[in-house]
């Protein structure tokens, strides 16, 4: 019976700090310029920097602008809103207290013994920066930052995860 307690917990821990340690969604931070009129826009051109390569930026860029039509707007070479992101990823320390606990055993019975665990880890952050700026005033009427864990070597599960970030991005764009 002690042995299939001492299991549980054991997988329940092991659990815990799984779940912990799992990717979260993107972080997005949108910002809207007061008294911006978007029923007023029409089209939109998008333009931008980005540290992949040029077929990335190509995908990035189809990514925003499905967005951007979806939100109502038109593609065009003379458009109302100009679209500039800067796609970047950036390496930084994380360091994260985890709890470790363990089951003891005394002679009056099993008891928890608590102590939490210093993880130092390397994180790379994928951050994509949007400015929309009125063409006809040169005003910036809406900004958009997400940021995300990514890991360099998984490009396919980059893609996912950047495309998720675009979606959840402009899913706070203003519709026309």
């Amino acid at each position: 019976m002690n042995r299939i307690l001492a299991r549980r917990v054991g997988a329940l821990l092991v659990a815990g700090v799984l779940t912990g340690c799992a990717t979260d969604g993107p972080e997005v931070r949108t910002q809207r310029a007061p008294g911006a009129d978007f029923a007023t826009y029409r089209t939109f051109a998008v333009t931008g920097q980005a540290q992949q390569s040029e077929r990335e930026r190509q995908i990035l860029e189809s990514w925003i602008s499905e967005a951007l039509q979806e939100a109502g707007l038109e593609p065009a070479d003379d458009p109302d809103l100009l679209v500039r992101y800067l796609a970047f990823a950036r390496d930084e320390i994380s360091v994260d207290e985890v709890p470790r606990e363990e089951l003891v055993r005394l002679r009056s019975g099993y008891v928890t013994w608590n102590e939490y665990e210093t993880q130092v880890r390397t994180v790379t952050e994928g951050t994509l920066l949007f400015d929309v700026i009125d063409t006809a005033t040169d005003r910036l009427v809406w900004e958009g930052r997400v940021d995300q864990a990514i890991d360099r070597g998984a490009r396919l599960a980059n893609r996912r995860r950047i495309r998720a970030a675009v979606e959840a991005l402009f899913a706070d764009f203003p519709r026309r």
